[in-house]
């Protein structure tokens, strides 16, 4: 691009002065999540489009507890299984994301508030938050923007009162989908972080 905007009159040169500004400013704008990259692809409607934000908790679409541990014992703690008995939030254990986005969304962090109070009642149990991302991106950029949607949620969950040393984070990046596809909805599920008991 550079070589063919010298063979032009100086216009290019504002131009690219101009490309610079807005690149600067856009980067600035994505400082949320500490990291951008051009993704393939475009938004489409729905989570990512712009207009209406969907809402990720509760809907059919989020993976419930009862549906990620079954009945095996082992995967997760009897405190938690008998208190999502009688705590419907405590069901909501996957936290949906927006594209390009570590930012949790305001439906989620009630269904935070309500593990952050059983973590505090039940000191004996630990987490682990597995980061997500879609497969739009590079391997290591979404590496990168799993963990820092796992953080996210580690940082509210610490706001209400748990210790860090009870909250393990780590990234799966795009290699563990929830769902295969190449839709919007098949996307809007990957984009996630999964809160899982030990």
């Amino acid at each position: 691009m550079k070589s063919q905007s010298r063979h032009k009159t100086p216009r290019p040169r504002l131009f690219a002065f101009g490309l610079a500004a807005v690149m600067l400013f856009g980067c600035s704008a994505t400082q949320e999540v500490g990291m951008e990259e051009p993704q393939t692809g475009t938004p489409g409607a729905g989570a990512d489009g712009a207009g209406t934000q969907t809402a990720r908790y509760p809907t059919d679409a989020a993976t419930t507890a009862e549906q990620l541990y079954g009945d095996d014992p082992g995967t997760a703690s009897e405190a938690y299984r008998r208190a999502m008995e009688h705590n419907e939030a405590l069901r909501y254990n996957i936290i949906y994301f927006e594209y390009n986005s570590s930012v949790v969304k305001e439906d989620a962090r009630d269904a935070l508030s309500h593990h952050a109070a059983f973590m505090q009642d039940n000191p004996g149990v630990t987490l682990r938050i597995e980061g997500h991302a879609d497969e739009r991106g590079s391997a290591g950029y979404n590496l990168a923007l799993g963990e820092q949607r796992a953080k996210s949620v580690r940082s509210i969950l610490q706001a209400g009162g748990v210790e860090a040393v009870r909250v393990s984070v780590i990234s799966y990046g795009e290699e563990r989908p929830a769902v295969d596809g190449y839709t919007e909805d098949a996307y809007s599920r990957n984009r996630r972080a999964e809160l899982i008991y030990q």
